[in-house]
């Protein structure tokens, strides 16, 4: 997961920033939703950390 993330926020990227979020958000809505029966929420929040990271830096 998060090698797909670090590919998508590569900094010399020229992809538009929007397309970007888009990704982003369907990558972690659907491992959410694979996830949601387990007990996983230290997990989502360090992958929600994480990502943020990636974005803004």
């Amino acid at each position: 997961m998060k090698d797909k993330i670090r590919a998508l926020t590569n900094r010399t990227s020229q992809q538009n920033p929007r397309d970007v979020l888009i990704r982003l958000n369907q990558i972690m809505r659907g491992w959410a939703n694979y996830f949601k029966h387990a007990v996983c929420k230290a997990t989502l929040s360090s992958l929600a950390s994480f990502t943020w990271h990636q974005v803004i830096s």
